[in-house]
């Protein structure tokens, strides 16, 4: 998602540096995980054309020492039927899905699949890692968002430690209600 690339994937990179050594699970945000020295990316996404994307990044940006070093991986899949059957696990989990909710109609399904997201995710995290997740749903909360994920840490009897919360970057102002449907958590599980 662009419009959550400069704030998040600043605060991704910063976070990554702390857990630079071991493999990420990330969307578009993993080019900025290994310029943190992340060893290993699996990129996870539906789409052909944003993965095709993504490899084309990672061959760009292979003059950086840290990029170069940095083995990708790319999966064609539902992020949600892959997170329940995978084995796989990674110190940093990121989510950061399309819109979940395109109208007010669809706001109660999204909310609770923002939360069995979050449930997949954690369950993907060695001890010590890092679950970040994003929303655009303009008809989602903040509030709902963050709870919705909260919970999920919660009911996963992880001890989970809240590091930040983000939104709109200067440069994307929201200046009325429906503008503000960027929003993300950070949250460090035990």
């Amino acid at each position: 998602m662009t419009d959550t690339r400069t704030p998040s994937r600043r605060t991704v990179l910063a976070a990554a540096g702390g857990l630079a050594a071991t493999p990420l699970l990330a969307g578009g945000f993993s080019l900025y995980a290994a310029r943190a020295g992340a060893r290993s990316a699996v990129e996870l996404d539906l789409s052909a054309h944003a993965l095709a994307g993504a490899r084309r990044n990672f061959l760009l940006n292979g003059g950086d020492a840290a990029v170069a070093g940095c083995a990708h991986e790319t999966v064609q899949a539902d992020s949600f039927e892959w997170l329940a059957l995978s084995r796989c696990e990674f110190d940093v989990v990121l989510l950061d899905p399309p819109s979940l909710a395109r109208r007010e109609a669809e706001r109660e399904g999204a909310v609770k699949a923002y939360a069995r997201l979050a449930t997949l995710g954690l369950a993907r995290l060695r001890p010590g890692g890092m679950l970040v997740a994003a929303s655009c749903s303009a008809h989602v909360s903040a509030a709902e968002f963050f709870e919705a994920v909260r919970s999920a840490a919660q009911q996963s009897q992880r001890g989970f430690r809240e590091w930040r919360t983000t939104a709109h970057p200067v440069d994307h102002p929201a200046t009325f209600a429906e503008a503000k449907y960027l929003k993300c958590i950070y949250l460090r599980v035990g």
